[in-house]
C-alpha cells in the first residue's frame, strides 16, 4: 500500500512538470520515509520547494537530529536554557504577569496581556493542542532551513503549507534567509500561493500549516522566544484559511493544534 501511495505521489507531482528527486536513506530515525522533492524557485537567499509523500508519513517519527547544523543549534539552545516548551510558556506567563501587576485594572495593554496569559495557560494544561517531539516531516523541514539560515545569529522563520488529496500530501515550503533588520515572521511566497491555487483547482485541500518560532536570547525582559503558542497573526491565518492542523516548532518540540481548537484561543479585540 505504501508503494502504491508513493507511486501516486510521483504521478501527482509530475502533473506540474516537476522532476522529483527521491531523498536517500538517512540516519535521523526517518529512513523509511519515501519523499520526493523539487525546487520551485531559488534565489540567493533561499528557495521554495515542494515535497510529496504519503499521508501516513505525515505522522512518522520521532525525528532524531543528526546533522551538524541541528546538533549545533540544539547545543546553542541548551547552553542557554534547560527549559522544556511548557516551562518556556510558564516563563512567558511570569513575564506578562509582572507587567500586569504594574498596570491599572482596565488598562488596554493589561487586558491584552491577561488574554495572552489565559491562552498560554490553555496550551500548558493541554486544553488546546498537544506539545510533542518533532516528527520526521517537520524535522526535515527544520533541517532544510538550518541549511539556509543560521538561527543563532538572529531570529528567522520559515513556513510550509501542506495540501492533501487521496492520501497524498504535497508540502510547499518557503525557506529563506532574513536580514537582522527584517521583521521576524514569514508569509507564503508568490510561488507557493500560485502552486497552492493550482492544487486547489484539482481538488486538493489545506491539510496543515507549519512554521517555526525561533529562540532569541537577547530579549531584555527575559523572553527567550521559541514559544509553542500562536501569535495573533498566526491565529488569524488559522481561523481564516482553516487548515486541518496548525504546527509550530522551535526545532526541539512541536505543538500540533487541530482545527477544532482554533476557536478556543481568545482573540484580540
Amino acid at each position: 500500500m505504501k508503494l502504491i501511495l508513493f507511486s501516486k505521489a510521483l504521478l501527482f507531482i509530475g502533473i506540474f512538470g516537476l522532476a522529483p528527486r527521491i531523498l536517500a536513506a538517512r540516519s535521523d530515525g526517518c529512513a523509511d520515509l519515501r519523499l520526493s522533492k523539487q525546487t520551485l524557485r531559488s534565489t540567493s537567499t533561499g528557495l521554495t520547494s515542494v515535497w510529496v509523500f504519503s499521508e501516513k508519513d505525515f505522522s512518522q517519527g520521532p525525528f532524531v537530529p543528526s546533522s551538524t547544523a541541528e546538533k549545533s543549534h540544539i547545543q546553542w539552545v541548551r547552553q542557554r536554557t534547560s527549559w522544556s516548551s511548557r516551562e518556556n510558556l510558564r516563563n512567558g506567563i511570569r513575564i506578562r504577569q509582572k507587567t500586569v501587576n504594574q498596570l491599572p485594572r482596565l488598562d488596554v495593554f493589561r487586558l491584552s496581556l491577561e488574554r495572552d496569559i489565559r491562552n498560554l495557560s490553555k496550551v500548558i494544561n493541554g486544553s488546546i493542542g498537544r506539545i510533542r517531539p518533532l516528527r520526521c516531516i517537520e524535522g526535515l523541514a527544520f533541517r532544510e532551513y538550518l541549511r539556509i539560515a543560521d538561527l543563532r545569529s538572529h531570529p528567522q522563520e520559515f513556513q510550509a503549507i501542506f495540501m492533501e488529496k487521496d492520501g497524498v500530501i504535497a508540502m510547499l515550503g518557503d525557506f529563506y534567509r532574513k536580514k537582522p533588520s527584517d521583521i521576524v515572521g514569514t508569509m507564503p511566497s508568490a510561488a507557493t500561493l500560485k502552486y497552492k491555487a493550482q492544487l486547489e483547482q484539482k481538488g486538493w485541500v489545506f491539510h496543515a500549516h507549519l512554521h517555526n518560532h525561533p529562540f532569541d536570547f537577547t530579549n531584555t525582559y527575559g523572553d527567550i522566544g521559541g514559544s509553542l503558542a500562536p501569535s495573533d497573526p498566526d491565529l488569524e491565518i488559522y481561523l481564516s484559511q482553516k487548515p486541518r492542523y496548525a504546527l509550530i516548532t522551535n526545532g526541539i518540540e512541536t505543538i500540533e493544534i487541530p482545527q477544532k481548537d482554533f476557536s478556543k484561543f481568545e482573540r484580540a479585540k
